[in-house]
């Protein structure tokens, strides 16, 4: 069996290990593998690590940042959120082969931010009404100079909202609402809107929404350290070796066939 390393974090409920699937001396393949833990949805995920490669392509993500050997990569928008106990997996080459040494300082470059007031504006209008219920549409309009990216929408509401038809109600409470991009919309740009249809009971007069909040899991470009859970697994002839620590070898198992 020839030698395979992973080497990984834990840290935020995420567990990422990487795999050279493949090395010629002058080059290499891999793929990382990117875990959810938790029991909640991992928004928007990228991740950074510093590595003595060259990595010259991806597959399933992008580089937002390359810099002496210190990377960020993101996801493509179609893999951006991993379910609980979920994963994604992106490929990679690079250069020089050899490898022997894993990543280094793996972690989440995804941070939570809450947007500004100044930085979005909501609309509501009422596109039909027949008393009993009607049918409106919300509009979230980005005024900053960067993208709202994964977007969540906190408001109160004087009406008892059914559904939305481009947006998931994930939280609802006395009259309160949590609302969640639908994926494909889940990027607005600078100066662009995304409208959200909904249906709500009764009709009659609609006030604008309150006390509204918009949240977004942006992908930072900076190359801030912080040491992590390390998991290491190595392949042998006789089965693999798994360890893990966080700055001192506390725990090591060998699992055998």
């Amino acid at each position: 069996m020839s030698k395979a390393r992973f080497r990984g974090f834990v840290t935020f409920s995420v567990f990422a290990a990487m795999l050279i699937t493949n090395d010629w001396g002058k080059g290499f393949t891999g793929q990382i593998l990117l875990f959810n833990t938790g029991t909640v949805p991992i928004e928007n995920w990228s991740l950074a690590f510093d590595f003595d490669r060259d990595l010259s392509s991806f597959w399933n993500a992008d580089v937002v940042r390359k810099e002496n050997g210190r990377y960020i990569i993101r996801n493509r928008g179609y893999n951006a959120d991993i379910r609980p106990g979920g994963y994604v997996e992106i490929g990679f080459s690079g250069a020089p082969g050899r490898v022997e040494r894993p990543p280094t300082f793996v972690r989440p470059a995804t941070r939570e931010k809450t947007a500004k007031p100044s930085e979005y504006r909501v609309d509501v209008r009422v596109t039909s009404d027949w008393g009993e219920a009607l049918n409106g549409e919300m509009t979230v309009t980005n005024l900053a100079n960067r993208p709202l990216e994964d977007w969540t929408l906190e408001f109160g509401y004087d009406r008892d909202i059914e559904r939305f038809w481009t947006a998931d109600i994930v939280g609802r409470d006395a009259g309160r609402y949590v609302v969640r991009n639908a994926g494909y919309n889940a990027v607005i740009g600078p100066g662009q809107s995304v409208k959200l249809g909904f249906r709500a009971k009764p009709g009659g007069e609609v006030r604008p929404p309150s006390d509204v909040v918009l949240k977004t899991f942006y992908v930072t470009k900076g190359f801030e350290r912080t040491e992590t859970l390390r998991l290491e697994i190595e392949t042998r002839d006789e089965g693999f070796v798994l360890s893990w620590s966080d700055l001192d070898d506390a725990w090591n198992y060998h699992i055998l066939r």
